[in-house]
């Protein structure tokens, strides 16, 4: 593992290398200011003293502040870490970064001019040396790789890395990526402290879990300017093994900034909302239903018109089966038909843009689920079909009483018919007889709606858990020997049911197989080939054809070697 602090965490961010500027002999002045040897006697716990390295301080700082049209954010992350073994000493030998590797605090930085890094070794004796950052710096398959000289066991890393960034608002709205983190890292930590100043007029929601310590606020020199701290001392390492959720095991911090600048941003904001200036640690009902409210308006009938109206032809019996239908229609003519143009696209058999009267087939994919959610609302709707809004957490970022993120949240439908159906997936094999896996039994918010009107009131259900017969994966192998006994025959049968045919369909059935049973099934849908001119049409027919056979022919060649080197029996 590379330097610890450039892999736990989510900040994006590029290296400056320099000389010796005004702002890195501050930012020297402010980092190093404690001599090499007061950092040597730091005291570690005996119970350290055979781990391959200790971090002695891991210091993390984030700040939004708001000026006119434009934000500014300073961030830095500071660290000293103490070599204890060879293992240690060959991990923090060299720094590597991606150029827009994630660190902490979430935003991508796209220019050197805007971070500056420090490196200093100090010796067990007490003395120090500055890394020449632009000397032992090199780049190498898109990587940024710092090398650490004469690092030695019994070393002391001190790092720091400073970010600032400026970001001009054009509509008034940002949320910035979250930051969700254990406090534990890959060795003990000495003293640990993450700590987030925000500008009056900015939302926080940001809160502990898992037993970490208390977020508490500290004064800042600014008056418009609040700031929120957690801090811990001796934490020992992080613990992993296998079906293990950090985040819901261990002490962790969650937290997330968003910006409106006005009140209509502010409705829009795809956050649970707090007020200005103030942390917000919890989610309940009401802010559940504050986003319900201005999340679901009443749903569009124009954009389900042309599934409406199939449903409608169709001889479709139940409540469950035109929800189904309408999906299927949805599926095909908002998403998987555009498959064939894209491919083209992308081999160059199609370029430019196409005539107007080819445009429905080549323009209307659908981009997100809140498409899909909006039409199979208005299918429910038109046939008088019952349904709720579900909002649930995953059960690896935690329980819903520590929901606090919204971009950790799921939400999606659930259609009181028989059988039970809900919709979260968006995806070329969507389906309503099951939802991810991560969701079942996990605790939800259930927003009940009344026909045409706002969701009034939210209770607490549990979503149901498939059973494991629902969920299989079957092998059928027969084997005989050749017919001049020098080698053996394998025929083998696969099937999948439940979540497992969600993991493998793609492994089995390539694309071109879904989309001719998708054309035999909507007869008056033209492929993208047969509408142009007579030369396009000739043309288009035969090279998207021989595309076609040259992709399952590649198919094929993929499923053999992966058989091939499942049994071993093969070098090609």
């Amino acid at each position: 593992m590379r330097l610890i602090l450039l892999t736990i965490t989510t900040l994006c961010f590029t290296i400056i290398a320099q000389g010796q500027s005004k702002l890195e002999k501050e930012l020297q002045e402010k980092f190093w200011n404690q001599t090499g040897s007061q950092i040597t006697a730091m005291e570690i716990p005996v119970k350290w003293n055979e781990e391959s390295a200790v971090i002695l301080k891991d210091h993390r700082y984030i700040q939004y502040i708001n000026s006119g049209k434009v934000v500014y954010f300073e961030s830095n992350k500071h660290q000293l870490i103490k070599i204890q073994d060879q293992a240690s000493l060959e991990g923090f030998s060299e720094i590597s970064l991606n150029k827009d590797s994630k660190i902490s605090f979430g935003w991508t930085t796209t220019s050197r001019k805007e971070t500056t890094i420090g490196i200093r070794i100090i010796k067990s004796d007490g003395t120090v040396s500055v890394v020449n950052v632009e000397k032992e710096e090199v780049e190498e398959d898109d990587k940024r790789k710092i090398a650490i000289p004469n690092l030695e066991i019994g070393d002391i890393i001190d790092i720091y890395i400073q970010t600032d960034r400026k970001e001009r608002d054009f509509d008034g709205l940002d949320i910035y990526p979250a930051v969700e983190t254990t406090i534990k890292d890959n060795y003990p930590i000495l003293d640990y402290r993450i700590a987030v100043e925000v500008e009056n007029d900015f939302f926080l929601n940001m809160n502990t879990y898992n037993g970490a310590p208390a977020v508490k606020e500290e004064e800042t020199e600014r008056s418009a300017t609040k700031m929120y701290v957690v801090e811990a001392q001796n934490v020992d390492k992080l613990e992993t093994n296998r079906w293990y959720f950090p985040l819901v095991e261990e002490p962790s911090v969650k937290l997330q900034v968003a910006f409106a600048r006005k009140r209509s941003n502010e409705y829009a904001a795809q956050i649970f909302k707090g007020e200005d200036g103030e942390r917000k640690a919890t989610v309940d009902k009401a802010d559940v239903l504050d986003y319900f409210d201005r999340k679901f308006n009443r749903a569009y009938s124009y954009s389900a018109k042309e599934v409406i109206a199939y449903i409608k032809k169709g001889k479709f019996k139940t409540k469950a089966d035109k929800l189904k239908a309408g999906l299927d229609y949805i599926r095909f003519n908002r998403y998987t038909r555009f498959f064939e143009p894209i491919f083209a696209y992308q081999a160059d058999i199609v370029a430019g843009t196409p005539r107007t009267k080819c445009y429905n087939l080549y323009f209307g994919i659908y981009e997100n689920d809140a498409q899909v959610v909006n039409d199979l609302r208005a299918i429910s709707e038109e046939f008088d079909i019952d349904y709720d809004i579900v909002l649930v957490q995953p059960r690896y970022d935690g329980e819903l009483d520590d929901l606090l993120i919204k971009s950790n949240a799921r939400v999606g439908l659930k259609f009181n018919t028989q059988p039970e159906l809900f919709f979260f997936d968006f995806s070329e094999n969507m389906t309503l007889e099951r939802f991810p896996e991560q969701l079942e039994g996990a605790e939800a918010y259930i927003g009940s709606v009344v026909k045409k009107k706002k969701i009034s009131s939210v209770t607490r259900t549990t979503l149901r858990s498939s059973a494991a017969n629902e969920n299989v994966y079957q092998e059928k192998i027969n084997l005989s020997l050749s017919d001049d006994n020098k080698g053996f025959k394998m025929d083998r049968e696969l099937s999948a049911t439940g979540h497992f045919e969600r993991e493998y369909i793609f492994s089995w059935i390539h694309w071109t197989d879904f989309l001719k049973e998708d054309y035999s099934i909507y007869k008056d849908q033209e492929h993208f080939y047969e509408c142009g001119s007579k030369k396009e049409l000739l043309r288009y027919a035969e090279q998207f054809t021989a595309l076609e056979d040259k992709k399952i022919e590649e198919f094929r060649e993929r499923r053999e070697k992966s058989t091939d080197r499942e049994w071993g029996c093969c070098n090609s």
